[in-house]
C-alpha cells in the first residue's frame, strides 16, 4: 500500500484527454455490474465525472451522492443519542444519514469516508474539479481532506490553464482563484497530463501510478 494518503492530482490543458484517460482507466479496470476493481475485486470505485450531468456540478449534490452510494454499499450505521419517554439518555444505532444542509453535508461527508475506510478500499475518481458551479469556491476547499483514511483513495481532475494556475499567482481584484492553482497551494501529488496523441495517452493510462 501507499504511504501516501493524500489525494492525487491529475492536471492537464484543454484538450490534453485528461477525462479521456480517467474514462479509459475505470472502463479497463473497473467491473462495470458490481463497480469493484478487477485487480482484486474488492476495491469499491466511485467514478464522478463532473459536467456530464447537470446534478453532478453541484458540490453538495455531487458530496451527498457520494455519501448515499458509501452508505449503500457498505451499509454504514452510527449512533445517536435521544431521550427515552422517562426522560433519559440513550442511544441507538441508525443508518448513517445524508444531511440536506449545504453546510452540513461538508462537514459530515468525512465521516462518511472514516467510516467506508473500516469496511473496505475505495477508489474516488473526480474528473473536471473546475466544472462545478458558484456552490463550490476554490477558496473554500477545505471539504477536500488533505490526508485521507487508510483504504480511502481519491484521484481529482483540474485544467491547466496556464499561468493562472501557478500556486503563488495572485488574481486581480474580481477574479476567481484558478481551481488548479487552489489545489496546488494544498501541495498535493500531481500528475501532468500534456498534449498527447491517441497512442501517447494511452501508454499514460498505463504509466499512472496505482493508487494503493
Amino acid at each position: 500500500d501507499s504511504d501516501d494518503h493524500r489525494p492525487l492530482l491529475l492536471s492537464g490543458p484543454p484538450g490534453s484527454g485528461k477525462s479521456a484517460i480517467l474514462a479509459h482507466w475505470v472502463a479497463e479496470n473497473v467491473d462495470r455490474d458490481t463497480w469493484f476493481a478487477k485487480s482484486d475485486k474488492t476495491t469499491f470505485v466511485i467514478p464522478r465525472f463532473i459536467g456530464a450531468s447537470t446534478g453532478s456540478v453541484n458540490l453538495h449534490r455531487l458530496l451527498g451522492n457520494v455519501c448515499e452510494e458509501l452508505e449503500r454499499r457498505f451499509g454504514l450505521t452510527e449512533e445517536v443519542e435521544e431521550q427515552s419517554a422517562a426522560g433519559e439518555k440513550q442511544t441507538r444505532v441508525q443508518k448513517m444519514e445524508v444531511p440536506a444542509d449545504p453546510v452540513q453535508i461538508q462537514q459530515k461527508w468525512p465521516k462518511f469516508l472514516e467510516a467506508a475506510a473500516k469496511k473496505g478500499r475505495v477508489i474516488l475518481v473526480l474528473d473536471a474539479i473546475n466544472q462545478l458551479d458558484r456552490s463550490a469556491d476554490p477558496m473554500r476547499l477545505y471539504w477536500l481532506p488533505r490526508e485521507l483514511p487508510k483504504n480511502i483513495r481519491i484521484i481529482v481532475s483540474a485544467l491547466d490553464h496556464g499561468e493562472k494556475s501557478d500556486p503563488e499567482y495572485k488574481p486581480d481584484k474580481g477574479e476567481p482563484l484558478d481551481w488548479l492553482s487552489a489545489m496546488r497551494r494544498m501541495k498535493l501529488p500531481e500528475v501532468r497530463v500534456p498534449d498527447l496523441t491517441g497512442d501517447e495517452r494511452r501508454k499514460m493510462i498505463q504509466e499512472i501510478p496505482s493508487v494503493f
